[in-house]
């Protein structure tokens, strides 16, 4: 059951969905969003599988085919500044994330995600993701026009990069077998990706940065 918070709000207030768990434990979210500030995060294990607080928001599950689909209304004529949007994610069930959001700048604070697999499609778009640490090998894929993207991993992770001269680990070529636990990063040859390195732990969530 979906949960409102106001039946009826101005046009300068956001609005949050909800929906409850009911015992799933791993799911895709589908977020299609227009122009807008992305800020997706985690919770800990309760009741809620998946929030989502913003100007005209919709969420619906299919919980037959566990797929979460969340939607942002587009932003009205003559708006300032495009809307922004909160998703919040439950940190006990294993996520697929599909985002599909082209002009959305935002980040992605994942550090404490059960993350299956990440593909970001977008137009000229700044994402910034904070990667947790793999279980296995985690498909990511970043598609679209002029996307500016940053990938924070844990120190130690191995994230691979497809080119067209095969896998490349820190720059250079790797035929050697790699660890189990890793991210395969793909782009499509017309975004931008740098990876960081980061040993801060997922308790201490960095100040939040417009980017």
């Amino acid at each position: 059951m979906v949960t409102i918070d106001g039946l009826r709000r101005p046009l300068n207030e956001r609005v949050t969905l909800a929906e409850p768990v009911d015992g799933l434990a791993a799911a895709v979210l589908e977020l299609r969003l227009a122009a807008a500030h992305l800020d997706l995060r985690t919770c800990g294990p309760g009741e809620h599988l998946v929030e989502l607080t913003g100007h005209g928001p919709s969420l619906s599950v299919d919980r037959a085919r566990r797929r979460v689909l969340a939607r942002q209304a587009r932003p009205w004529l003559g708006t300032p500044r495009p809307p922004d949007v909160d998703v919040t994610l439950n940190e006990a069930v294993e996520w697929s994330l599909d985002v599909r959001a082209p002009g959305t700048s935002g980040w992605l604070d994942l550090r404490r995600l059960r993350l299956g697999a990440l593909q970001v499609a977008a137009s000229g778009a700044r994402i910034h993701a904070d990667l947790p640490e793999p279980r296995g090998p985690v498909h990511v894929r970043i598609e679209g026009r002029a996307v500016n993207a940053t990938l924070s991993a844990p120190a130690g992770t191995t994230v691979r990069f497809w080119t067209p001269h095969g896998w490349m680990v820190d720059g250079q070529q790797r035929p050697a077998p790699v660890p189990h636990a890793r991210y395969d990063v793909w782009l499509d040859g017309r975004s931008r990706c740098r990876l960081e390195t980061r040993d801060h732990p997922a308790s201490q969530r960095p100040i939040l940065r417009v980017v």
